[in-house]
């Protein structure tokens, strides 16, 4: 799968992230990879796939498990998209592994109200 955005999640603390492209624009593309790397071979991750509408889909790499969990249980709400409306889009599918392995997997069809993306008008534009 090719994912159209990819974040490395060190910690819990979310100013901590990085997104790749960010990382490339910002010019520290090198460090981002080796910090990727090194947290992809442990394995925890979240994938995100966004509702059709969006479609959008999403890589977050976790530097423990249970940050991975905590993000796959809500964490990931935080990341749903807005109708004009205000009404949630949601998800079509939401995957943690652990340990490299595929532990869990769940759809949220945004009927819990979640935070809108700060750059969703600049991205369907």
């Amino acid at each position: 799968m090719n994912f159209d955005a990819l974040w490395i999640c060190p910690d819990s603390e979310r100013s901590c992230w990085a997104e790749r492209g960010a990382a490339e624009k910002r010019g520290t593309g090198e460090r981002f990879r080796k910090a990727l790397d090194r947290m992809y071979a442990r394995g925890n991750l979240v994938t995100l796939s966004h509702a059709s509408e969006v479609a959008v889909d999403e890589l977050y790499v976790f530097g423990n498990a249970a940050d991975a969990v905590a993000f796959f249980e809500s964490g990931y709400r935080s990341c749903q998209f807005r109708r004009a409306d205000g009404s949630v889009i949601g998800f079509e599918e939401i995957a943690l592994y652990l340990g490299g392995r595929r532990r869990a997997v769940k759809e949220d069809k945004g009927l819990v109200p979640g935070c809108e993306r700060s750059w969703l008008n600049t991205w369907r534009s």
